[in-house]
C-alpha cells in the first residue's frame, strides 16, 4: 500500500470518483443531485494538494486534501468563518479525509493525516484546522488537535450532526511534542517510504 501525491487527470478522476462512492454511496453525507456526474469534486481541488492511499491491486482505498490558505479562503468556512484565528498563522485545511470500508482499523487514517501534515508544513503553513463530525472530538483530541470555537451545523453535509473546526499547532508541535509526546512526534515528522510527495 502507498499514498500517492495526485498529479495526473486519470488519477485524479478516479479519486473523485471514489469520493463518489464513498461521502454519496456509502456514507449518505453528500446528496446525489448535487453531483450528478458521479464526481465529487470542487473549485478548491483546482489549487489543493490531494492524495490517494493505493493498494497492491491498485484500487483507492483512502483519500485526504490539504489547501493552503489563500485569497479563496478554506473550504470549511462555508460554515466557520476563520478571520479572527488567522493573526500570526499560516493556515492550512485537512479536508476530505476518507477511509474505504474494511480499512478504518489499519491505521490507514492516520497515515493519511501524516502525509496531509507532512505536505501543509512542506506548504509552510504552521497551523492546520480540519471540518469534523463533533462524535468525532475526542479521536483528534487524541493526536493533538484542539477545538477552535462553538459547534455548528455544517451545510456541506446531510446528516443532522453537529460539526466542529478543530487546529493543530504545528509550531508548539515541534518544539514541544519530542519531550510530550515523542511517539506522535516521531509518527508525524519521520520520513515514510509509504507516502510519495511531490517534488
Amino acid at each position: 500500500m502507498r499514498v500517492v501525491h495526485v498529479r495526473e487527470p486519470g488519477l485524479s478522476d478516479r479519486l473523485f470518483r471514489f469520493r463518489y462512492e464513498m461521502y454519496v454511496s456509502n456514507l449518505k453525507w453528500f446528496r446525489h443531485d448535487d453531483y450528478p456526474d458521479g464526481l465529487v469534486r470542487d473549485s478548491f481541488d483546482d489549487f489543493s494538494h490531494n492524495y490517494v492511499a493505493i493498494n497492491d491491486q491498485g484500487t483507492i482505498i483512502g483519500s485526504t486534501r490539504i489547501t493552503v490558505d489563500g485569497p479563496n479562503g478554506l473550504p470549511l468556512e462555508i460554515c466557520n468563518s476563520l478571520d479572527g484565528f488567522r493573526k500570526g498563522r499560516i493556515l492550512a485545511e485537512l479536508g476530505r479525509l476518507v477511509v474505504a470500508p474494511g480499512h478504518n482499523g489499519n491505521l490507514l487514517g492516520s497515515l493519511l493525516m501524516k502525509a496531509g501534515y507532512q505536505c501543509a508544513t512542506k506548504q509552510g503553513a504552521n497551523y492546520i484546522v480540519i471540518d469534523i463530525c463533533q462524535k468525532d472530538h475526542d479521536l483528534y483530541l487524541k493526536t493533538g488537535f484542539v477545538q477552535i470555537g462553538d459547534k455548528y451545523q455544517d451545510p456541506n453535509y446531510n446528516f443532522d450532526d453537529m460539526s466542529v473546526t478543530m487546529g493543530l499547532d504545528c509550531m508548539t508541535a515541534q518544539k514541544e511534542w519530542p519531550y510530550t509526546r515523542p511517539r506522535l512526534y516521531r509518527f508525524f515528522t519521520s520520513p515514510d517510504h509509504r507516502i510519495e510527495h511531490p517534488e
